[in-house]
């Protein structure tokens, strides 16, 4: 026979009667447990906790423990009730722990020959069970015997409630920058410089035989017979003509070099474009972005992006005299800039060809500024940058743009980063 002297932790935080298999814990098949007055002044005193799951497991057990103390049995469990021990406080080795030395006190002074033990789920229990030379089992931790941890109804709706009012007291907001996709990094492609030097020669070589100089071998007769007969351009005219034609090949040639190099550039330039977002629980109030651009990267705004003049040379023309000074004539009548007589047809400012191109030397930036009104929470608004901003790389890698957002709202600016990786 073994009584088995049961802590209050061990009924209130075990099943108890309702699983714990005694017999196997205390290696016996006659058992009896016992209950000390201490234990039930302290059941007692747990009835009127603040805390719901303590207050009802007390409650409950208090009642399975007045059935007892009727002479009903629960759940095929023998229990009993011992009289209360006598500590003589002027005499106890502890400061703390009365508790734990009435039930000592109670153990000793039950009258039995048969073994007694106490079962608790303290180990402060048993280090002072150990002291009175009596039997001790720590009821360990294993989840089949503990009481569910899951919390009721009512602590549930507490948590929530403690839940909203620490949102509520710490309400703030929390601007952040991201690129207009929502992602904190970008990617864009390298620009490499393309060798045009092959296409250009052939371009060059078409032109100069497009425009081959003016030879005559002028008869021994007089110039004015000649001019008559044969050849109607004098020697400075021709001589004129000739070496107007090197100058007119090498500026169709810059031109056309100007061209293959801006369209590649045109397709490697990107805009940037940002949103901001409001991830706090409060309104910010007028904000400041400063937005910092890495070194390694161009950065330009509309500014660079303007038109060029891409009208071809005026091809030379080989005239006379006369044909020159009427095309002076119409220049001043019709208000042109030139007249074409072997094609016939005016060159007016309307005919310029200018083209809209990125001039990646110009306007290069290293920051900007915008500055936002209040943004509400959980609410996304995208904004561009005034002028805009582009981006242009020739080398890869990541490079960080820093960001800062000054808000009315919050006493310290918020700052982040955002990656450009350049492929």
């Amino acid at each position: 026979m073994t009584y088995a002297f049961i802590d209050t932790n061990v009924l209130l935080h075990f099943k108890v009667f309702e699983g714990i298999k005694w017999k196997d814990l205390l290696n016996d098949k006659d058992i009896v447990l016992v209950v000390c007055p201490t234990v039930i002044d302290e059941i007692d005193k747990y009835k009127d906790s603040t805390k719901s799951k303590v207050r009802n497991r007390a409650r409950s057990i208090y009642k399975i423990l007045s059935d007892y103390m009727d002479g009903k049995i629960c759940c095929g469990i023998e229990l009993i009730f011992c009289k209360q021990g006598v500590v003589n406080s002027s005499t106890s080795n502890y400061s703390n722990g009365r508790e734990d030395e009435y039930i000592i006190s109670a153990v000793k002074a039950f009258n039995t020959e048969e073994r007694k033990v106490i079962v608790s789920h303290d180990t402060g229990m048993k280090f002072r069970a150990k002291q009175a030379d009596l039997d001790f089992i720590l009821l360990e931790d294993i989840p089949e015997n503990r009481l569910s941890q899951e919390p009721t109804d009512e602590e549930k709706r507490i948590k929530e409630l403690e839940r909203e009012v620490a949102l509520y007291k710490n309400r703030r907001s929390k601007p952040t920058l991201t690129f207009r996709n929502g992602e904190s990094s970008m990617d864009i492609s390298q620009y490499v410089i393309p060798d045009f030097s092959s296409e250009i020669e052939i371009y060059r070589n078409k032109l100069i035989e497009e425009n081959q100089p003016f030879h005559y071998i002028r008869p021994n007769v007089s110039e004015e017979q000649v001019r008559q007969l044969v050849c109607p351009y004098s020697d400075e005219e021709i001589a004129e003509y000739n070496s107007s034609l090197t100058a007119y090949i090498e500026r169709a040639v810059k031109i056309k070099n100007i061209q293959l190099h801006t369209s590649i550039i045109d397709k490697h330039v990107f805009e940037l474009k940002f949103s901001i977002f409001n991830n706090g629980t409060e309104p910010t109030g007028k904000m400041g972005v400063h937005i910092i651009y890495p070194e390694g990267i161009i950065v330009v705004d509309e500014n660079s992006y303007y038109n060029v003049d891409m009208t071809l040379p005026e091809k030379p023309t080989l005239q006379t005299k006369q044909e020159r000074y009427l095309s002076e004539l119409a220049k001043r009548a019709f208000a042109i800039q030139r007249y074409d007589f072997v094609n016939h047809r005016f060159y007016t400012p309307e005919n310029r060809a200018g083209e809209y191109h990125w001039d990646v030397k110009k306007s290069t930036l290293t920051s900007s500024f915008v500055s936002l009104p209040s943004l509400n929470h959980n609410f996304d608004t995208s904004f561009e940058i005034p002028d805009k901003i582009f981006v242009f790389a020739r080398e890869k890698g990541n490079y960080i743009i820093h960001w800062t957002i000054l808000d009315e709202s919050n006493i310290d600016p918020i700052v982040g980063e955002l990656v450009l990786r350049v492929i």
